[in-house]
Order: structure tokens, then sequence, then C-alpha cells
């Protein structure tokens, strides 16, 4: 009896071994590395994005951004606004369109649950499209003040000319004048 006694004690104690292990084993998490590459990954699809797309012809572009219009329609996917946005905003964009970049990149900045990388870039490309369309309407204000500049240079010039004009014909007659006083001299 002493035998079955000690069998039952230990049948227990290794039932709470078992399960004791069994609750030990849970899910790994994931670690900040995984995370990371994870992240750096995802970071490397948008610049290869940025990448590719620019090196497409025009009527792949147009097709990418139709595509991506009708996604970012049907749902508020980060990336597919990303590509949008890229796409729209890069310099060498066949289909480039700085006010629907800004949109969309003002939208994405403001998304509560964004990754620093994603906030990184959508920020970086934003201060490009702004400091560009700043530089492009300081050019345009440049390029309307060169040319009132030039046509008030040129009336001036035509003012000049029409008085060189007056002053040979004035000089004209006073040495005809001249040569007259002299001949009847």
């Amino acid at each position: 009896m002493r035998k079955s006694t000690s069998k039952i004690k230990i049948i227990p104690a290794i039932l709470l071994v078992l399960i004791l292990g069994a609750c030990n084993v849970a899910k790994p998490k994931p670690t900040i590395q995984i995370i990371h590459k994870t992240i750096e990954q995802h970071k490397e699809s948008l610049l290869e994005y940025a990448a590719n797309i620019l090196d497409a012809s025009e009527d792949a572009q147009k097709k990418n951004c139709l595509s991506l219009q009708e996604l970012s329609s049907n749902n508020q996917e980060i990336d597919t606004r990303m590509k949008l946005a890229l796409l729209y905003g890069l310099p060498g964009s066949k289909v480039k369109n700085s006010n629907e970049a800004q949109v969309l990149l003002d939208d994405i900045i403001q998304e509560p649950l964004l990754d620093i990388e994603h906030k990184m870039l959508a920020n970086l490309l934003h201060d490009y499209i702004v400091d560009t369309r700043k530089l492009s309407r300081q050019a345009k204000d440049e390029k309307e003040r060169f040319n009132r500049l030039q046509i008030k240079a040129e009336t001036v010039q035509q003012k000049a000319d029409y008085l060189q004009r007056k002053l040979d014909e004035l000089m004209a007659i006073e040495k005809t004048i001249t040569d007259r006083d002299q001949g009847n001299n």
C-alpha cells in the first residue's frame, strides 16, 4: 500500500510540473532587432518604390497613379498613401502634382499611430515640396520683375532713340542754317 500512496503523491507532482512547464512556454515576443529589421525593410521598400517609379515610363507612372488612387480611396493604408504622395511629389515624376502630394502628406503626418520612419519620410518630402513651391513662386516673381524691368528699359531706350533722332535732326538743321549763312556771306 505504501507503494501505491507514493505513486499517488508523485502523479500530482508530475502533473503540477507539466502544467507549470506548459505555462512558461509562451509565444516569444519579437525583439527590438526583429522589429527594427522589419521597419528597415519597410522603409527600403518605399525608397525602392521611389527609385523604381522614377525609372518607369510616363504611361507606367500614370497606370500606377490610377491604381494607387483606387487603392487609397478604398482603404487608408499609410503605405498606399505614401507611395501616391511620392509619385505626386518626387522631382522626376511625370505625374507630378505638388498640391495633391502636400494634401496627402499633411494627412499622413497627422496620423496618431504613425511610426517614426514614415513620419520622417513624410516630413522630409513635405518640406521638400513646400520649399520647392516657395522657390518656384519666388522664381516666378523674379521673372515677372525682370520682365517689367526689361519693358521699362525698352521704353527708356525708345525714348533715348527718339531724343537722339530729334537731336540729330536739330543738328542737321543747325548745320544747314550755318552753311546757308556762310554761303550768303
